[in-house]
Formats: structure tokens, sequence, C-alpha cells
């Protein structure tokens, strides 16, 4: 089953910079990141939330890296679904995997750490 150790919206290999990470809401847009963990591959979907469940994301693991802190995956994701939110509350992003050969065996949700800025 696969699990996830860590979820970051950012395309670059974690190099020790304090970059951005950003996350699109636009219905269409696409957004990249990376994740470390165990029991993943390329063409595992990743399904990702807002805590308040205004938007959401679903995508794949694109690619697998590998760099002093081991192995990564890059992935890509599409904006499936955003709603307003008139709050402007800062939003908790959830992300889950799971295996497409083996649909019932999802990961635990993560939450992605730095929260990605939320951005059209």
């Amino acid at each position: 089953m696969p699990s996830l150790q860590i979820v970051k919206f950012q395309k670059e290999h974690p190099d020790g910079q304090n970059r951005p990470s950003y996350l699109h809401h636009t219905v269409g847009s696409q957004s990249e990141g990376f994740v470390r963990g165990d029991g993943l591959d390329v063409g595992h979907i990743l399904l990702a939330y807002s805590n308040n469940g205004k938007k959401a994301w679903v995508g794949w693991l694109t690619e697998k890296f590998t760099d002093a802190d081991g192995d990564g995956w890059f992935f890509t994701l599409l904006c499936a679904k955003s709603k307003a939110d008139p709050s402007q509350t800062p939003e908790e992003v959830t992300v889950s995997v799971i295996d497409p050969t083996a649909p019932t065996q999802q990961s635990s949700p993560l939450t992605a750490s730095p929260n990605p800025n939320d951005v059209p």
C-alpha cells in the first residue's frame, strides 16, 4: 500500500533553499511538485483537496528521482474543482495516493508542508 512522508508543491529538487510553494486553483490549471514515501511508482494517482472542501485536484506521479535524501517522485496535478471562498482563510491542502492497479489501497492523507500559496 502506498504511503506518503513529504508533499511539496514545487518542481525543484529539495536543495535546502526556502522556495515558495504554489497550487493553482483555476479549474483545468496545472500545478507541480514532489512527494516522498513508500510503495510509490510513476503512474500512481494523486488526490488533493482543501480542508474546507471547496477545491480539489487530481493528478499522477510522473517521474522518479533520487538525491541525497533518497527517492522522490515528481507529480502533476490539474485543478478539478474550485468554489469561491469569500472568507480568504488560509486553507490546508491534504494529499493521498492511489495505486491504479489496486484502487482500494489508498495512502493515508498527508497535509502539504509548507502549505502552498493559493494562486489562480
